[in-house]
């Protein structure tokens, strides 16, 4: 069994529920406040919505631009995880640098876990 998400309003002008946008759920069939016969509004903008669409709560408009920010956050989301790739790729070639400096080459082949690099390198700090 589905629930009908749409909302209804009052399409009286004078009514205060119409003044407030105020939203119902689908179940009132006439305005608490004037008795006029309810009708389904977007929930957004509270323009009338034809009652032939059974799951659309929401006009045109809103739709478009509610899509539109979408596909914006998705971009944002992109472009912000383009850049953490960026800022650790460099970090990482920032620290592969460091370890080729403080260690040979030859030594850098022979350290096989982060615990043996972590205690060659307190060594190295000890020593200096």
């Amino acid at each position: 069994m589905t629930t009908d998400n749409r909302k209804k309003g009052c399409p009286n002008p004078d009514c205060r529920l119409h003044v407030k946008q105020v939203k119902q759920t689908s179940d009132f069939n006439y305005c608490p406040n004037c008795g006029t016969k309810t009708i389904y509004v977007c929930r957004k903008c509270f323009c009338e919505l034809p009652d032939t669409e059974e799951k659309r709560s929401l006009c045109e408009q809103c739709e478009i631009e509610m899509e539109e920010r979408r596909q914006e956050r998705s971009e944002n989301v992109k472009t912000a995880a383009r850049r953490g790739a960026g800022v650790v790729s460099s970090a990482a070639r920032t620290i592969k640098l460091f370890a080729k400096e403080l260690f040979g080459p030859d030594e850098l082949e022979q350290i096989r876990g982060g615990e043996e690099f972590r205690e060659k390198l307190i060594d190295r700090e000890m020593r200096r």
